[in-house]
């Protein structure tokens, strides 16, 4: 069931919850003007203490350094709540900027 959703004209960021796991599914940019838009949702679903957040970037087509911090203070709350959060669709463009900023490890992304 999709729970919610946030839009900026360039970004948009899906929740969808099922039972003990979560998916947000991120499209666009991400950048500082969109990411208290993905912290609300990141929020959300966690909120529900899935087991499992899925974060989809196989939409995502650039990400500053706004958008890593989101994703990297999402994955330390999902370590500390004992949520496996997993990236997964990760665009080479996106891994890259991810692998340089040494977040890629952090994150823990794997071969998609």
């Amino acid at each position: 069931m999709i729970k919610g959703s946030a839009v900026v004209d360039y970004f948009n960021v899906a929740l969808t919850v099922g039972h003990d796991r979560a998916r947000l599914q991120l499209q666009g940019e991400l950048d500082a003007a969109a990411a208290g838009r993905l912290v609300a949702l990141f929020d959300e679903a966690c909120a529900g203490e899935p087991s499992l957040l899925l974060v989809d970037l196989s939409e995502l087509s650039f990400c500053d350094s706004s958008g890593i911090h989101v994703l990297l203070v999402a994955a330390a709350r999902c370590a500390k709540s004992q949520i496996d959060m997993r990236i997964v669709g990760t665009r080479p463009n996106v891994r890259r900027v991810l692998e340089l900023m040494g977040s890629a490890e952090v994150l823990r992304l794997g071969e998609d």
